[in-house]
Formats: structure tokens, sequence, C-alpha cells
């Protein structure tokens, strides 16, 4: 009886929700409509999308940004991949019309934005979206608090003072402890402030977003920082976003692949990264290391140099406080003849 209740109201709906994975393996359940709207369509598999556009009877609108996440393909085959790892907006040729600004009678960009402050725009817009990405005159700025090193809505924790050193772990995961402990104090900084504001926290290396996750679940933060791979937020946006490169100094001889990309369509991670954020991005990283490693026309090179042109450089030590880190771990010793061990 309820399988019949689902499928008048399915049945009788003017406008049905699906995920393209629901429309691709269930095509019974939802039928043929007038109209398919797929959204977010740059993470669909191809097939999905050619499927989902199939069922529509009239028309089909397929909306996206192509500098966002590509469809994960699950293989190591590289005809495979280069087959179904590309979105439809690469294999329908319109990325490429888009890059050569020439005219296109199927397809039309949306121009004005209005979730980044302009500041946080203007870091990808050039680079990423030929300059044609714009923040709309009557964009309504969110309440945010201002606090101390952070009043900027673009700042840089330089961690290089530091010398911090990365680890791995067995799944060869990227970790950093030192910049662990900034983003920490970050989300301090901004505890308890009066304002209704979301902060998030991402990072490209799933040990690295463990590591602060841990973190967080020790302290009484006020917001509950989200904290995940830059993977979690595609298609989300927070108040505050930080953006941790993690990188440093270490075993690893050379940059994390997606960090180290020139061309902006291979550089997806960061352009996602930073446009979660609505008022304030604040990027964690070593400078002096990342300035040794990344390409002279690397992706990431030119948003951390806009973002230290325009916005506020922060010293890690500013942000770490030594002595009271000091206290914390004098906390944590303890005499070892507490143990009354014997030889």
């Amino acid at each position: 009886q309820l399988e019949e209740i689902r499928k008048t109201i399915i049945s009788e709906a003017l406008v049905v929700g699906a995920t393209l994975t629901k429309v691709f393996l269930s095509p019974n359940d939802l039928g043929k409509c007038q109209n398919i709207i797929i959204d977010e369509a740059s993470m669909g598999l191809v097939p999905a999308v050619y499927f989902a556009a199939s069922q529509s009877q009239q028309r089909c609108i397929v909306s996206g940004d192509f500098r966002q996440l590509k469809p994960i393909a699950q293989t190591k085959n590289k005809t495979i991949f280069e087959n179904i790892g590309r979105d439809i907006f690469e294999i329908s040729g319109f990325e490429d019309t888009f890059v050569n600004r020439q005219d296109c009678d199927y397809a039309d960009v949306l121009r004005d934005q209005y979730r980044m402050d302009h500041k946080i725009c203007n870091l990808i817009s050039e680079i990423g979206y030929e300059g044609q990405l714009m923040t709309a005159v009557d964009r309504q700025k969110a309440s945010v608090p201002e606090v101390d090193l952070f009043n900027d809505s673009v700042t840089i924790i330089d961690t290089s003072p530091l010398y911090p050193f990365c680890d791995r772990d067995p799944s060869n995961s990227t970790s950093n402890v030192v910049h662990a402990l900034a983003a920490r104090n970050v989300f301090r900084t901004f505890h308890n402030q009066a304002n209704d504001f979301t902060i998030g926290y991402c990072a490209p290396f799933r040990a690295q977003t463990k590591l602060v996750n841990k973190i967080i679940e020790s302290e009484n933060l006020s917001p509950r920082p989200a904290a995940g791979t830059v993977h979690t937020f595609q298609g989300d946006e927070k108040t505050i976003m930080v953006f941790d490169t993690v990188d440093s100094l270490g075993e690893r001889p050379m940059l994390h692949i997606p960090l180290a990309q020139e061309a902006a369509a291979k550089s997806e991670i960061i352009t996602v990264g930073v446009s979660r954020a609505a008022e304030k991005v604040i990027f964690i990283a070593n400078l002096r290391y990342l300035d040794e490693k990344i390409p002279a026309q690397g992706y990431l090179r030119k948003i951390l140099f806009k973002a230290q042109e325009t916005g506020t450089i922060v010293d890690v030590r500013d942000v770490i406080d030594l002595a009271p880190l000091r206290d914390e771990i004098d906390e944590l010793k303890f005499d070892y003849q507490d143990l009354n061990m014997t030889d």
C-alpha cells in the first residue's frame, strides 16, 4: 500500500527531485518528464548525464561550473578514465568555447556571483574564469565577527617561521601538526562570537582532516567547525573558510600533484576550496616551502600572490602563541618515577 502511495505521489507531482544515480539506476520509478534540469553537472558521470537527458520529452537544461570538481571515476584503466572521467562541459566543447571567448548558441554564462566577498572572488576570477566572474553590485554582506588578526576578508597564515614538518599515515596521506594547531587556534579565535555564522576547514589530505576533526571533538567550540577534504564541500558554503595547503618540509620530495598544476582545468581542488568562502578565506601555508616547490606559472602560486597583494599575511607564531602552547605541553608531562619501574 505504501508503495502505491509513493508511485501516486511521484506520478502526480509537478516537480520531482532525484540524484543522477537514482535516475540512471531506477528509471521506472520516475518515468519520463517534460523537462529535465541537471544541476552540478560537472560532477556527473557522462553516461548518467546522457541517460537523464534522454528522459526529457521536451527539453533538458544542464547547469554547473566546469571549474568545480569533476566526476569520480574509480578506475586505473586510462582509456576508461579518459572517457568517463571528463565532465559534460569538456566533452561538449563548451569549456573551450568559454576559455576562447567564443559565441555559443546553445549555452550562456552567469557572470554575477553573490556568494563571495569581492576580494575572494578576485582571487580566482582572472586565472580561473578568464576574468568573467564578477561580484554582483547588489550582493548582501553576511554578518561576520571582526576579530584581531582576521579582520581582512583574505588572510594567509604563514607557517614558514616554525619550519613545520609533515608526516604520512599508513595509507600515504599527509598530515601537518603545526598547521592543525594553527587551525585550532583560528577556531578558538572565533569561538562564542555573537554573530550567526559558520566555519569550514578543508585540506587536500584525508589524514589532515582526520587530525583536525579529532581536535574539534576535543574542543567545545561554538559554532562547531565543519572539517573535511575539499570534496566534502562541493556545493556547500561557509561564512569563514580555512583552506590548509598542508604540504611542507618532510619526506615527500615534491608538491602534492593537485597543488602543483598550472592549468585552471586541473586545479579544481584549489578553486573549490577558495570559492566555498562567503566573507573570509584564511589560507594556512608554508610560503617559503611553496615558493620553492610550486611551478613558476602554478595556479596556486598565482592565488597566493594575489592573496598577499590584496590581503593580510599573519605570522603563525602570532596565531599559535608559543607560551600557552608550552603550558599545554607541560600539563601532559609526568615524572617517570611515578611509574615505579624497577630494573
